[in-house]
């Protein structure tokens, strides 16, 4: 099982979006884990053993995702306070693609998608909910990439001429 697993990682590594994904996916990405995967099918003795440049890919693969991480920690850090109404409730990071639920309240639709899928309720109401019943929020996301973009330019700014903003 674990070399179709590496083989199915190694399949959508070249993608950026599944790098993406992958790191952003808390409860499955660890790095540890990869490399310890790495020594695992390494030393295999089985006909389940990958080639040697399979398994290069995939450290290779492990160590662009802990770049990633750690570029999107910086971004969260230089984007600073980021206000409540702009937070997922569950998982208190920026929403990306806000919905709004049947209750009224406002998740990101991976946060909620992947609720959904074990649980086809409101986590706040607990009434019935599916996928289907999500409703974008186009006015919140316009609101949240200005506020984004309007930090980001604040950042680059200080970075720039820090003895201007003093």
């Amino acid at each position: 099982m674990l070399h179709e697993i590496v083989t199915i990682i190694l399949h959508f590594a070249p993608f950026s979006e599944f790098r993406l994904a992958m790191i952003k996916d808390e409860r499955s990405f660890d790095t540890g884990n990869l490399r310890k995967a790495v020594r695992v099918l390494g030393r295999s003795t089985t006909d389940l053993s990958v080639r040697p440049e399979h398994l290069q890919e995939l450290e290779a693969f492990a160590a662009r995702c802990v770049e990633l991480k750690a570029e999107l920690g910086a971004e969260e850090e230089d984007l600073g306070d980021i206000p409540d109404e702009y937070l997922d409730p569950v998982t208190a990071e920026l929403m990306e693609d806000p919905v709004r639920l049947p209750s009224g309240h406002h998740m990101d639709r991976a946060t909620i998608t992947r609720h959904l899928l074990s649980d086809e309720t409101d986590p706040f109401s607990r009434a019935r909910c599916t996928v289907e019943m999500l409703v974008e929020n186009a006015e919140l996301r316009a609101e949240i990439e200005a506020w984004v973009a309007t930090r980001r330019d604040w950042t680059s700014l200080q970075r720039r001429k820090p003895s201007l903003l003093r």
